[in-house]
């Protein structure tokens, strides 16, 4: 093959949003995903394996979008299964839809943690029974990876098997864009996303954590509600034989900082074609933050922060109907896409690429982990003090602060 007959997948890295689905969908297997000098997953061709088919960039959903939807019925939602919830990220929306197609005989496809011999491992598993189920709840704030998954996703779907897909926008635009065909026993459901930071850094930030503790780390959870809907992590290590549970709040910690300031993440995340009012998925779920502001009619213990709410928009007819299948598992209310694009900013556009982005990552890049907790200590300090405050302080007390801080602000009419 010569270099002018050589397929080029993308111009720029921020053409590329890591998906996998040139490598899942490459008859030759000439393609691997393999990682650059800060830890992001980019395809690379094998030319010696190569044919030129071109079936590599067709399957490219970030570049060659799917078709798109305006979203037909929004809802808030909190799930009636109290157990569920209480391990679930924000309301319980994804395990309710995803209980309901385990128990029609489907199986789930979703981002896993998996603890390996050193770190951790976020990719997607698929799973069959509802006692699995909890391995796909939670956020991870970590790129999943996809590996051969699209492979076997499009195997069920000619079987005949009901599938539900779970994922970030690019990853669902990847799928459909490998499996071509549509299919009525497909379900997707995506989340609203902030961005991803990839898997080297996590580790990296696993084992900075874990020589802090002095122990072995089995499991992390990027967001425990002990303390409410929010950024609190929860650590469950070994220390001397001895299983110890730690909760923290989590901005604490450079690495869920840097995330929520939007600075790990990679590069396409700061042009995403999917931040926006069109979704890519039959459902898209989140975290419905400012509920009880755009509903103050709503009042009770049912739907509250404190148990978690999400935001819940059926994008499709079939996603309607997947919806209304499994109500009765939900405490539904009424909302539109307005109220909840309020108080999420990806619904709105991706994030802002700033220079500090640059600043952070070849810290990173030439100080590994620990650099970049020195990092956040010089440059934001004062955030630092603030979560520390935060941290100690009972909650009773916070919640006094707030209510004479909003008495202030409506006495001055703001």
């Amino acid at each position: 093959m010569t270099e002018k007959e050589k397929i080029v997948l993308f111009e720029s890295k921020e053409k590329c949003c890591g998906c996998g689905a040139c490598m899942n969908v490459c008859p030759k297997h000439a393609i691997s995903m393999e990682t650059d000098e800060y830890g992001f997953v980019y395809p690379n061709i094998d030319y010696s394996k190569c044919v030129g088919c071109g079936l590599c960039k067709k399957s490219c959903g970030f570049q060659n979008l799917p078709q798109l939807y305006v979203p037909q019925k929004v809802y808030a939602a909190t799930s009636r299964d109290k157990t569920a919830l209480k391990i679930s990220a924000s309301g319980g929306a994804f395990e309710a839809i995803a209980r309901k197609v385990l128990s029609d005989g489907g199986c789930v496809y979703g981002s896993a943690m998996d603890k390996k011999n050193r770190g951790m491992l976020i990719h997607h598993v698929e799973i069959n029974n509802i006692d699995e189920l909890y391995k796909l709840q939670g956020s991870k704030y970590v790129q999943s990876s996809i590996g051969n998954i699209y492979r076997t996703v499009k195997q069920k779907l000619t079987s005949g098997q009901k599938v539900l897909f779970s994922g970030t926008p690019c990853q669902i635009a990847g799928l459909k864009k490998y499996i071509l065909n549509e299919y009525d026993n497909l379900y997707t459901v995506e989340i609203i996303c902030h961005g991803v930071p990839n898997n080297k850094l996590f580790n990296d930030f696993i084992s900075y954590e874990e020589q802090k503790l002095g122990g072995d780390i089995s499991e992390f959870y990027f967001r425990d509600k002990t303390k409410g809907q929010g950024y609190t992590t929860k650590t469950v290590y070994t220390k001397d034989e001895k299983k110890i549970i730690k909760t923290s709040v989590g901005e604490l910690k450079a690495y869920i900082r840097l995330f929520s300031k939007g600075l790990t993440l990679r590069d396409s995340c700061y042009c995403c074609p999917f931040a926006q009012s069109h979704r890519c998925a039959d459902i898209t779920v989140g975290d419905y933050w400012g509920f009880h502001v755009e509903h103050p009619e709503v009042k009770g213990l049912e739907m509250s922060n404190r148990l978690g709410v999400s935001c819940v928009l059926c994008n499709t007819e079939r996603g309607k109907e997947l919806i209304s299948d499994c109500e009765n598992m939900f405490y539904l209310v009424d909302s539109s896409y307005e109220k909840v694009a309020r108080h999420n900013k990806q619904m709105n556009g991706p994030c802002i690429k700033s220079d500090m982005r640059r600043i952070v990552l070849n810290t990173y890049k030439e100080g590994g982990y620990q650099a970049l907790e020195k990092l956040y200590w010089a440059k934001w300090k004062r955030d630092k003090v603030k979560y520390f405050i935060s941290g100690i302080m009972p909650k009773s007390l916070k919640t006094s602060i707030k209510s004479i801080l909003s008495k202030k602000g409506k006495n001055l009419g703001l």
